[in-house]
């Protein structure tokens, strides 16, 4: 069941810095707009 578990919470870890990884450039985008407007 613990196996089980960690492989599931391995797996969601990965997923997520996968969508992290894809998402960065917009990330940066945002940041460098909210740096802009102060």
């Amino acid at each position: 069941m613990m196996r089980v578990l960690g492989g599931l919470l391995l797996a969601l870890a990965l997923a997520l810095g996968f969508w992290a990884y894809l998402r960065a450039d917009a990330v940066l985008t945002f940041a460098g707009l909210a740096g802009m407007c102060r």
